[in-house]
């Protein structure tokens, strides 16, 4: 209900409660989707192996091959055997063809069971191994002599996730250009400094999953698809933060950085946005968007994906920004002639994001699966902020030039001629109403908030292994 002040103006109704009623219900939807679920361990999936595990041959065989369901690189002792008795046979040299990784093997004369131990690292940059025995005329193990290696580390990939949000945030904040609004030079080299650093955590995520960092991670992490992009993806953003510190020197060269921007300035800020899109479609193509077939439907949906939530964040830090400068007949202005290209924006998220799940999780496991529980509740989450963006357009948008609601006069109002005479002319837009703006402001910063959740969502199943069909 609305109320009436001392003065005798109307009190605005407080804000409802649903933006946070909305967070409440995608806490509750994370912990039913996610509950009971385990992490997939590995992203290359072993598919055929020959010798197969548990065979009995009477003759020696002449290779080993193990297949995957995505491109590797091996390390140096990619394949590993070893007799009956414990100690490994010389002379085994793995060879990474594609998914398929071989090994030429000396003539075996002695009878029992053999072990195969191997390590792949996957297209994706994450590390894989295992162990199983063959047998020679006769089993006489039951376990092979050396255990697998451990799954995917887990710092690795918390690192990678951190590195991803870093990244792309600070990334999204300065498409926004919050710098036409108070924001400083030093503001936007700083953002250039997070996304270095966030590109330099997802580069040294992906060395230490392929193995020591102080030895040959390095080496076979850039042979890995994903390993060369974030390779990319801290040269991009380091050349970004030296052109944003030259132009820091420019313009304390020129006494002040608030002066009106020159023709050099202009094309270096023109410059830094092409750094920054580049940079963020770098770091999204890191990881399954290289790996799975088809790869080219794979990396253009994943494009299509990030660039329309990279436009769609930029632009709501750049409304939230106008929202505490601009004039209400600014604001309704600049929301109605944009609101288009937001649309354009979400309808295409909402396409890619759908159809990228679709693409790698089977139907009959998008409840059963890890990686598809967490798209489902991105995909959630996207449709949240849609209708969060809906609201701001059609419900609150309406409400910055509003006519006041007017009550019975006040105990110290203004005579009718002296109220008439201060009326503002018919032509004037109705004053407007401060809570409007407020309420638009909160609103859009909630859906800044929802975004960004899914942005991490996003890095997140950037780190799970989708199911494999069948």
């Amino acid at each position: 209900m609305l109320s009436i002040s001392t003065l005798g103006q109307v009190v605005p109704p407080r804000p409802s409660s649903l933006p946070a009623r909305v967070l409440a219900a995608c806490a509750l939807l994370l912990g039913v989707l996610l509950f009971g679920a385990a992490p997939a361990s590995a992203h290359a999936v072993l598919t055929r192996v020959s010798p197969e595990p548990d065979a009995v041959l009477e003759e020696s065989p002449k290779e080993i091959s193990l297949s995957f369901t995505e491109t590797i690189s091996i390390p140096a002792q990619g394949i590993r055997l070893f007799d009956p008795s414990g100690s490994e046979i010389s002379g085994v040299t793995a060879v990474a063809r594609g998914n398929t990784m071989t090994a030429q093997v000396p003539p075996l004369t002695a009878d029992g069971s053999y072990t195969v131990a191997w390590k792949a690292v996957s297209a994706d940059g994450h590390a894989v191994s295992g162990a199983y025995l063959f047998h020679l005329r006769v089993a006489t193990l039951t376990q092979p002599v050396v255990g697998a290696e451990s799954g995917v580390a887990l710092w690795p990939s918390l690192l990678r996730i951190l590195g991803t949000v870093m990244s792309i945030g600070a990334l999204a904040l300065y498409l926004g250009r919050p710098q036409l609004f108070g924001w400083r030079r030093r503001q936007r080299l700083a953002l250039w400094g997070v996304a270095s650093i966030g590109a330099l955590l997802c580069l040294l995520s992906s060395v230490a999953a392929a193995g020591p960092v102080r030895s040959t991670g390095w080496s076979i992490s850039f042979s890995t698809s994903t390993g060369r992009l974030t390779a990319l993806a801290l040269v991009l953003t380091l050349c970004g933060l030296v052109l944003a510190l030259c132009t820091q020197g420019l313009a304390r060269s020129r006494a002040s950085d608030s002066d009106e921007p020159t023709t050099l300035s202009r094309n270096a800020d023109r410059a830094l946005a092409v750094l920054a899109v580049l940079s963020v479609a770098t770091i999204a193509l890191e990881g399954h968007a290289v790996a799975i077939n088809p790869v080219a439907l794979s990396v253009t949906l994943t494009l299509g994906h990030v660039m329309a939530a990279l436009c769609w964040g930029a632009g709501l830090v750049w409304l939230e920004a106008r929202t505490r400068s601009a004039s209400a007949t600014e604001l309704q202005a600049v929301v109605i002639k944009r609101s288009p290209w937001a649309i354009g924006a979400v309808v295409m998220l909402g396409i890619t994001g759908a159809l990228l799940i679709l693409n790698r999780v089977p139907l009959n496991e998008l409840l059963s699966s890890w990686y598809g529980r967490l798209g489902i509740l991105k995909l959630v989450l996207l449709f949240v902020a849609v209708g969060l963006a809906l609201s701001n357009r059609y419900r609150l948008t309406p409400k910055l030039l509003a006519p006041k609601l007017l009550t019975g006069p006040a105990p110290d109002q203004p005579a009718p001629d002296q109220a008439a005479s201060d009326q503002p002319a018919a032509d004037q837009p109705a004053p407007v109403q401060p809570a409007a703006v407020s309420q638009l402001r909160r609103s859009v910063r909630i859906e800044m908030l929802v975004l960004a959740l899914a942005l991490l969502l996003g890095a997140t199943l950037a780190q799970v292994a989708p199911p494999q069909a069948g």
